[in-house]
């Protein structure tokens, strides 16, 4: 009886250090997302986006497009990591601060709460949902700035 209690708890201990590990590794993607942003680095923020994600022309023209015209500061702060080794769910409160490259642009900021879901491959953890896309969106400057 007793091993099998040890043994129990050995496998409860394994199998937490491995959900540790999946959540640990959801979060460095999305950090590797952030400073990709903040480094105008479009190929560092799109490497961790699944090809099969429905959306990714969109949000890579997105990016591209915002990358272009301003300098990113990213910031997250995670309210969910939920799921296991193969398949995670998290909630990014994420924050950017888009300053344009004119002299007089705006400092435009934005906040959202993104939902994401990810998926483990043989080449890491890609994401394959990301909601809302608008947060990357490029920006529509409106009145005397234009």
């Amino acid at each position: 009886m007793r091993v099998t209690a040890l043994s129990w708890a050995v496998a409860f201990c394994f199998i937490a250090f491995a959900f540790g590990d999946a959540a640990s590794d959801v979060i460095d993607v999305f950090a590797s997302m952030s400073a990709a942003l903040s480094n105008n680095n479009l190929p560092g923020f799109m490497k961790s986006v699944s090809t099969d994600m429905k959306e990714r022309d969109e949000l890579s023209q997105n990016v591209s497009a915002l990358l272009n015209q301003a300098d990113i500061a990213s910031s997250l702060e995670f309210r969910a990591n939920d799921g296991d080794d193969k398949t995670r769910t998290v909630d990014i409160d994420w924050y950017l601060e888009i300053r344009g490259r004119e002299i007089d642009a705006p400092v435009i900021r934005r906040r959202e709460t993104v939902h994401c879901k990810l998926e483990r491959g043989k080449k890491g953890w890609k994401v394959t949902s990301l909601d809302p896309l608008s947060l990357f969106a490029p920006v529509i400057y409106q009145g005397e700035y234009k």
